[in-house]
Formats: C-alpha cells, structure tokens, sequence
C-alpha cells in the first residue's frame, strides 16, 4: 500500500478516499514514521528541504497543496528526480 506523509491532520471527511489505496502517515512532531513515506502532502507552512527529503529514501512525488513552490526545495527534488505537482 502507498504511503503518504500529512504534515497537517487529514480530514475525516477525505480518510475515506484513501481506504485499500494508501496508508497515510504523520503529522509526528518527531516525524516518526517519515522514512516509510513514498509521498509528501505538503500544507503552506512546513518547509521541504534537502534535509527533509533525505529523511524519506522512498520518497516518489511532492505534492504541494494550494500554489507555488516556495515552501519546497525544488533544486533539491529535481537532484533526487522526486517531481514536485501542486493542486489548486
């Protein structure tokens, strides 16, 4: 099952969209569990750095809720060919 990591909490109401598809992970104020993330659903506020990406060596794909990418390394993603995709 895919693994995806929510720095913010994941709504009730959307938990089911994920069911027998993916395994979501976080929010951890130790990021316990990140280095099982094949994914990163990115909120405004959480930086996504080099640092932050090498804790995830299965990481696939950045996805940055809302616009722009200036809370993401983007430099850093293309180095490690994980792509960056954003939903508005």
């Amino acid at each position: 099952m895919f693994k995806i990591w929510f720095d913010d909490y994941l709504l009730p109401s959307c938990a089911h969209m994920l069911a027998g598809v993916a395994e979501p992970l976080g929010p951890s104020s130790t990021l316990a569990g990140i280095e099982e993330a094949e994914a990163f659903i990115c909120p405004g506020n959480v930086r996504y750095d080099a640092a932050r990406m090498d804790l995830a060596p299965k990481l696939k794909v950045i996805a940055r809720l809302g616009v722009g990418y200036d809370n993401i390394d983007v430099p850093a993603a293309t180095a490690r060919r994980i792509p960056v995709v954003y939903a508005p």
